[in-house]
Parts: structure tokens; C-alpha cells; sequence
């Protein structure tokens, strides 16, 4: 008599028993929905012949085969193995989206029973527990987060609390310690700060902060012939500079410009290397394809943000005079015009919306009748709307290419860093997502992630470039004063440990900014373009481009 509720056949395993019979949790099929900003969704079911349900099957399959042989003694071929059909009263739908004016789609695949999973490996383990002997109860995270709801609802009401109360300071956040495990971020080195804009990002600089004599004739010029009032002017990150407070106080005391020979310059040197001399070694390997740069940074070992306030290293006190801060070396887009500033003059490129309607180039118009702002808004826009990966060479062995060639979905580059439109990405950043069925959301008390925590960049033949990492949803704000870096929020994991999130590049919104939390805007980059283009775009020749540093800290 068996004692797990399976049938093995030649043709494949066979679920006999499931929690999903009396199951009627379905999403109801919909489509085309449009909604406000007229994107189009669809709900389907997904059916037993589509590839992309055999894929699950033959997934859980070879997890099921390696549950069954460790813990029932059996042999069954792994390799071999896939399941005949999901248990009973679990059925595939796809969540897809049209995105309005733009080439991008998004597809989203998920297993309706009980409830809702999002991948093969998040219904594994619940799987398995169906096919147990149920000697114990299912321990997956969807049914322990039944489990954490319903005792934390029996300790904080009693029969007589029948009125609802909400947290006014985190809403809805409050639940989420009930049904998700906390998500420890990395801790930075603590000799450095992780800045907020990094070099080659485009961003904004506030001209009215700044009281510069031709930057405010250039915003009278602008109102006098567009009719346009602007605060806010495009700039390119050209390099970060950590600089002691005490020697920029004594300066500005003496009406004396920062002294860039006094500041610790790391955009030029790491790990004791010359940067231009790594840049060359690099440049030296093949295998980069055209929209794929090499990069003149090995130290890519980002951490999430925090603040550039100032900040003393580990093996000396807090002397004042030992504080340090960022100074940003910015280029004002079509002036070639470079300054020196700290980040509060700078806020991120989606802060910000320019008041302005671009027509196209006429034929034969002289450019030089063209306003700088509008050139430098023309050049902004086409940036953010592109991408550009920074890679890593592969080992150039020969049997390594022979391994990785016949794979359908091989990985052709180990991405360090990339180019989201006007942000660099990095590993160990948290990025926001694009909400998916926001209108219509399939399981209120299971949310998809809003943000995701990169852990790799990856490259691949068949899907292009994808984030790999884990899903998180933000927490309340715990430090409310003084200095706040990412740690100061609560994040929670929405994925299991030994799970992860892949993504496609239409699914991310943006880089996820401590000092602008609420940033809804999201990124439209689906150009692929080179790093030199990329440059190009921008009119900016110099060399000095070839020795940014990419790293998120100095």
C-alpha cells in the first residue's frame, strides 16, 4: 500500500489526491480591458496544450521525482520525469498587457487553486506536501501565511471588536509582517557612501538654486520664445567626488573654488589600479556585441541607497573636521557647460515632467534656430527611452562556447551594469515595478511584488536582457528624522529563500530613490543602443566618459 498519494507511470506522475476540488477561486476571464491610460489587459486560461503548460509540468515533475526518491525510497528518473497533469481543480491562467503608444507587453503566468502561485518553484513545496502522507500540516509560505493571519486576527480581536480600524501611518504595510518574512539588505562598506546619482545618469538641475547670471538669462530666453516657464534643466553625471566638509567651508570662507586636487577622487582609482589602464585591459578582450560596452570598473558590489549626508570612516571619531560629502561633476546638456555641486541642487529624471510638447525636425531647419533647452530636452528624451548593457567577458574558451552554444536559452554575457533610460542600474539595487491587474487584482491578500532587489543581470539569446532577484513589497518608514538610508524601511520577501524573480525589462519602472520614495513615473527604454551612441546622442566627446566609474558607492 502506497502511503503518498501518487501513481508513477511510464508516462508520467499522477496526482491522486488535491485541496483544489471544491476549488471556484478562478480569475474571471477578461479582455481586452482598457484602463485609464490605455493599456489593455487580458485574463486567459492557459490550456493543457500550450508549451508553456508543459513547461510547468515537466518542472514539477523532476521536483516531485527528487521529493519521492529522497523521502520514499523510490528510483525514479529524474530526467524522465514530469507530471500528467496539474492536481485537481488547479488551473493556468496568463495575466498579459499591452502597453498604449509603445512595443511593450507583458505576460505573467499563474496557477490558480487555493491559491494563487507564480512559478513551478513556489508551487513545489506545496506540491509535495499534496502527494505527503499529511502526517504534518502543508508548511509552504501560502499556507503558513494563512496560519500567521489567522492567529495574529484571534490575538488582536476579540468578539466583541467588531469595528475596523486602520493605521493611519502605514495602512496597509502593517499586515505584511503577518504573512511575509523580513528582508535583510546587504550591509554597504562602511568606508564608503552610496550616492545618490550615479556618473553617466541624466538628471535634473534646479537653475534657480544655483543663481547663475547666464543660466538665469537662458530661462527668461526660453519663456520669451516658448512661453515656457522652467526651473529645471537636463545634466549628464560626468564624475562624484567625496570631498571634507572642512576644507569646502574654509574655501568658501576664502571665495576660493572647490579644490578638486583635495578631494578623495575613487571615480579614478579602485582596488589600487589606475582606472584608464583597466579600461584598456578590458577594451583589449573580444566578444562584446555592438550594443554591449566594456566598462573600466571591476567594483560593482553596489548597495542599496542611502544618504550622502556627512559621514566619518570606521577608524577615526566623528570629528567634524573629518566629515565628507559629495560633489558632483554635472555637464548642462546643450551648453557644454560643466559645474560643480552637491545633491541638492540634482533631483532623478522622473521627478520631474518638463511642461513641453516636442515637434518633429522640419527638413533643411537650421538646428542653430532651435533653443539649447528644447536640444537638450530633444537628447534627455531619447536617452530615457533607451538602454544599454555594460558587460563582463566571458572566459574566451574555446570548450566553454562549445558548451554554451547548442543551449536554446544560453547566457551570452554576465551583465556588471545597465543603462535603464536615464538610471544606471546595478546589482543590489532595488528597482520599482510596473504594477500588474491593477484594476483587477486576482488575490487582494497575496500582492504582487512592487519592488525587486537585483541580484543579476543577465543576457540571454531567446529573452534578451532580464533582472533576476527577489520580489519585496516596502514596509513602514522606521527612522522618521534625522539621516535615512534603504535600511530605514521594513522590507518583506515575497519569494522563498531558495527562489527567485526573473524579469524583463518592460517590467521595471525605475531605480527606487530613498530621498523621492514616492516616484510613480516609470521608464519607457525599449531602444537598444550602444555606449558610444549613447554618448553620441548627448554630444559629449571627451574622454572623460571612458573613466566613469559605474560603482553605486565611492
Amino acid at each position: 500500500m502506497n502511503t503518498f498519494n501518487a501513481k508513477i507511470t511510464s508516462r508520467g506522475i499522477k496526482i491522486t489526491y488535491s485541496d483544489g476540488i471544491f476549488n471556484n477561486n478562478y480569475p474571471k476571464i477578461s479582455g481586452p480591458v482598457t484602463d485609464k491610460s490605455g493599456n489593455t489587459a487580458y485574463i486567459g486560461r492557459v490550456k493543457n496544450n500550450d508549451n508553456v503548460v508543459k513547461t510547468w509540468l515537466k518542472k514539477l515533475g523532476e521536483g516531485l521525482a527528487r521529493y519521492l526518491n529522497s523521502n520514499y525510497n523510490l528510483n525514479i528518473d529524474i530526467v524522465g520525469a514530469i507530471l500528467k497533469d496539474f492536481p485537481e481543480g488547479y488551473l493556468l491562467f496568463t495575466h498579459d498587457k499591452i502597453y498604449k503608444n509603445s512595443t511593450r507587453t507583458r505576460s505573467d503566468k499563474f496557477l490558480h487553486g487555493p491559491h494563487k502561485y507564480r512559478s513551478p518553484r513556489d508551487f513545489l513545496p506545496h506540491l509535495c506536501w499534496l502527494v505527503s502522507d499529511k502526517t504534518t500540516k502543508c508548511e509552504c509560505r501560502h499556507c503558513m501565511a494563512d496560519k500567521k493571519l489567522k492567529k495574529s486576527l484571534q490575538i488582536q480581536c476579540s468578539p466583541e471588536e467588531v469595528e475596523r480600524t486602520e493605521c493611519d501611518e502605514c495602512n496597509e504595510s502593517c499586515s505584511y509582517e503577518n504573512r511575509f518574512e523580513k528582508f535583510d539588505l546587504p550591509n554597504k562598506e562602511q568606508d564608503k557612501i552610496t550616492t545618490l546619482f550615479r556618473c553617466g545618469e541624466i538628471v535634473w538641475v534646479d537653475f534657480y538654486k544655483l543663481d547663475n547670471p547666464r543660466f538665469n538669462k537662458l530661462i527668461k530666453d526660453v519663456y520669451k520664445k516658448y512661453k515656457i516657464s522652467i526651473k529645471y534643466w537636463p545634466g549628464v553625471i560626468l564624475n562624484r567626488d567625496k570631498a571634507l566638509i572642512f576644507d569646502l567651508k574654509v574655501q568658501k570662507e576664502q571665495s576660493q573654488p572647490y579644490d578638486l586636487l583635495r578631494m578623495i577622487n575613487f571615480g579614478m582609482m579602485e582596488n589600487g589600479l589606475n582606472e584608464s589602464s583597466e579600461t584598456n585591459r578590458l577594451n583589449e578582450s573580444s566578444g562584446l556585441n555592438e550594443s554591449s560596452e566594456s566598462i573600466g570598473s571591476n567594483e560593482l558590489s553596489g548597495s542599496s541607497e542611502s544618504s550622502e549626508s556627512s559621514e566619518s570612516t570606521p577608524e577615526t571619531p566623528k570629528d567634524p573636521s573629518r566629515l565628507s560629502k559629495v560633489i558632483y561633476t554635472v555637464e548642462i546638456l546643450g551648453l557644454t557647460e560643466t559645474l560643480e555641486t552637491d545633491r541638492k541642487v540634482l533631483a532623478p529624471w522622473l521627478a520631474y515632467q518638463p511642461n513641453i510638447k516636442l515637434m518633429s525636425k522640419k527638413r533643411g531647419r537650421d538646428e542653430k534656430e532651435e533653443h539649447e533647452y528644447i536640444q537638450a530636452i530633444r537628447q534627455a528624451k531619447i536617452i530615457s527611452q533607451s538602454y544599454t548593457a555594460l558587460n563582463k567577458m566571458m572566459p574566451e574558451s574555446s570548450k566553454t562556447r562549445r558548451m554554451t552554444r547548442n543551449l536554446r536559452n544560453r547566457q551570452l554575457d554576465q551583465c556588471e551594469a545597465l543603462f535603464l533610460g536615464a538610471e544606471l542600474l546595478c546589482k543590489n539595487d532595488i528597482v520599482r515595478l510596473t504594477p500588474i491587474d491593477n484594476e483587477h487584482p486576482t488575490y487582494p491578500e497575496y500582492p504582487d511584488p512592487q519592488y525587486l532587489f537585483i541580484s543579476d543581470i543577465k543576457k540571454t539569446a531567446t529573452n534578451g536582457i532580464q533582472l533576476v532577484g527577489h520580489g519585496l513589497l516596502r514596509g513602514k518608514l522606521i527612522n522618521k528624522s534625522g539621516i535615512r538610508t534603504v535600511k530605514d524601511y521594513e522590507w518583506y520577501q515575497i519569494n522563498t529563500t531558495d527562489e527567485e524573480y526573473t524579469i524583463d525589462l518592460s517590467d521595471v519602472a525605475g531605480r527606487f530613490y530613498v530621498a523621492y520614495p514616492d516616484i510613480s513615473e516609470a521608464m519607457d527604454s525599449s531602444l537598444n543602443i550602444s555606449y558610444k551612441d549613447r554618448w553620441g546622442i548627448m554630444e559629449i566627446f571627451n574622454d572623460g566618459k571612458k573613466r566613469l566609474s559605474i560603482s553605486p558607492a565611492i
